[in-house]
């Protein structure tokens, strides 16, 4: 049974591709850190954090990988070791109790021959676990780097998002809009266009030009200018542009 858990404690296939794939991790996230820091340092859209986040769930995705096949094997590792722990407490119990009882010193060599077993399976987990326990730090230490560049990138977006959805002009259905002056700038955009409401649109633009002041409909119902202005025409050239 020793044998066979020192055979159980060679490096596994897992723990071996974990290995070799730390410095190819740790260099994907070093140039992910550059990038990431060059485009939040400028002033990113939307649409640039989000590719950053993809480009991130990428690497964390691996990382989480790795880092549960090493834990898997830690566990394995945990196991092995602490049955031969619990095998040298007993046959140590075993060879008290055998030199009490005065029993034949051949015996009393099986007992040792098996304590030096367990000291063996021990000593090799301990070694094992600690290459395990190696790499699985080098893992977590470039997952906090990710997650911390994450929570920066989510951070940038929100700003993003709120920026962009932050009104820098009054919106037409607010009466206020008609009130500052924005009626010619709107007229003269309708006779710019090839759209039905031209005709009135232009006598609109006369108005707002000549008298220096908004025309507005007093109705409460009235929220888009623009349908009226179309409706307007149309009932004056009976549908005829």
């Amino acid at each position: 049974m020793l044998a066979r858990d020192l055979v159980r404690l060679e490096p596994t296939e897992a723990v071996q591709e974990a290995a070799a794939s730390i410095p190819e991790l740790d260099r994907r996230v070093q140039t992910e850190l550059e990038r990431s820091d060059a485009v939040l340092s400028a002033t990113p859209s939307v649409l640039a954090i989000d590719r950053l986040q993809g480009r991130w769930k990428n690497i964390d995705e691996a990382l989480s990988d790795t880092q549960s096949s090493l834990r898997k094997r830690g566990a394995e590792i945990d196991l092995i070791a602490q049955s031969a722990r619990d095998i040298r407490a007993l046959w140590t119990a075993t060879r008290t109790n055998a030199i009490g009882l005065g029993t034949d010193g051949e015996i009393i060599g099986q007992i040792d021959a098996v304590l030096t077993g367990t000291a063996a399976v021990i000593e090799a987990a301990t070694g094992r676990q600690s290459v395990v326990i190696g790499l699985q730090s080098s893992v977590a230490r470039m997952s906090e780097m990710v997650t911390a560049d994450r929570r920066k990138i989510v951070a940038a977006r929100d700003r993003a998002v709120s920026q962009s959805l932050t009104r820098d002009t009054t919106p037409t259905w607010d009466r206020e809009f008609w009130r500052r002056g924005h009626l010619a700038t709107v007229a003269a955009q309708l006779v710019a266009q090839k759209r039905p409401g031209r005709g009135f649109a232009r006598r609109l633009l006369g108005h707002a030009t000549q008298r220096g002041r908004p025309v507005c409909a007093e109705r409460r119902g009235d929220r888009d200018a623009g349908v009226h202005v179309a409706a307007a025409d149309r009932t004056k050239t009976g549908g005829r542009q």
